[in-house]
């Protein structure tokens, strides 16, 4: 796939599995668009239950495999850089 998009639960958990998922099926330079990064107060701790918490867990743990390519008012578009 070369484009995959995630607007799904606002749950950090479920954000996980579908982030991690999605760059599973990605192709290498594929894009994935998370929708809702700003949902919430994402100012308050790693720890909260925000999608925004999870993604950037998912891009600290994955920092050699995908880059940041754009980030607007409530999306973040990621790419995937390697395996």
């Amino acid at each position: 796939m070369n484009i995959i998009y995630i607007d799904g639960s606002h749950e950090a958990s479920q954000v996980d599995h579908d982030i991690n998922n999605s760059r599973n099926f990605l192709n290498i330079n594929g894009i994935i668009i998370c929708d809702d990064y700003f949902y919430g107060d994402i100012t308050d701790n790693l720890e909260n239950n925000l999608p925004a918490n999870s993604i950037n867990r998912f891009l600290l743990d994955k920092k050699d495999k995908i880059k940041i390519v754009c980030v607007n008012n409530s999306q973040i578009f990621l790419q995937k850089i390697s395996n």
